[in-house]
């Protein structure tokens, strides 16, 4: 009859440390999602000292889990996807949730640091930021995942950058490079984003026509402008599919610009801005290109 006792006592102390233990680890999730939370709200208020102490603050409880998690992903070759990912997909990047907030709160803490005029501890939180390169974020709004090492990597030069996406970056280089006529290069920059970004931006792109949405273009009020760049990765992914069919068709290679001007013609609510200070529609301009070379 002891022993059963004892065994039953034992079971119940496993049970109540098992409890405990995973109390302890809920919290802890918890807590580095909060604090992250609390610094991008922060940020976006301009409150960049409070964005900065709640991302400094995740950074030094959460920093080593997350340097230990990076280093199993980078032994086993494992690169987490960004933009639209599947349901196993999104479970496997929200059980890193460590390493994904850490990341992000080194580009807040960055980011918040070069706002505050700290220019050299902005550089070195870009840094140390640039190298979770399995860190994502989720997009509410859009429905995707974005990665933050990119955006810090190019940020450690210039931290003005850092207020970009990644897609966005990706289409600043595409276009630089086919302005250079260096089109090799034009085309890699154009699939990062469109690789990364281009099964979000199809959804976006049906949603918005589900939703009967009417884009402007031309010359825009501020609220129209607004609505355009609220479709940020939509208009990039499509105008760098036209980038890469014009850097393809200057390399002679008419089969890949007809593919990527099909796809950038199916992206009919995307828009472009043109720094003459008008929007155009790379769609459009696609499906031109296209019936040249039919």
């Amino acid at each position: 009859m002891s022993t059963q006792i004892a065994r039953s006592w034992q079971s119940l102390a496993f049970c109540l440390f098992v409890c405990l233990t995973s109390a302890n680890i809920l919290r802890a999730q918890a807590e580095h999602e909060t604090l992250t939370s609390s610094a991008w709200k922060s940020f976006a208020s301009k409150d960049y000292k409070a964005a900065m102490r709640d991302a400094e603050l995740v950074i030094q409880k959460y920093a080593e889990d997350a340097e230990i998690t990076q280093k199993r992903l980078t032994e086993a070759k494992e690169t987490p996807p960004v933009g639209a990912v599947t349901a196993d997909e999104a479970k496997a990047i929200h059980l890193r949730g460590s390493l994904n907030d850490v990341g992000a709160a080194y580009l807040i803490a960055a980011k918040a640091a070069f706002k505050l005029g700290m220019l050299e501890k902005s550089k070195e939180l870009f840094a140390k930021g640039a190298k979770l390169e399995g860190a994502r974020v989720w997009d509410a709004q859009g429905k995707f995942f974005w990665g933050t090492s990119g955006i810090s990597k190019r940020s450690m030069k210039d931290p003005s950058l850092s207020d970009r996406g990644e897609h966005e970056l990706a289409t600043l280089d595409a276009w630089e490079y086919l302005g250079r006529s260096d089109f090799q290069i034009a085309i890699k920059h154009a699939d990062l984003c469109v690789k990364q970004y281009g099964e979000a931006a199809k959804q976006l792109q049906a949603d918005l026509v589900k939703q009967k949405a009417t884009i402007a273009e031309g010359m825009v009020d501020d609220d129209a402008k607004a609505v355009i760049l609220k479709n940020g990765m939509l208009n990039d992914v499509c105008t760098c599919l036209f980038i890469k069919g014009q850097a393809a068709e200057k390399l002679g290679d008419y089969k890949l610009a007809m593919s990527a001007y099909q796809s950038a013609s199916e992206l009919s609510l995307a828009r472009c801005w043109d720094p003459q200070g008008w929007f155009w529609i790379p769609s459009e301009a696609a499906k031109e290109r296209l019936s040249g070379l039919k």
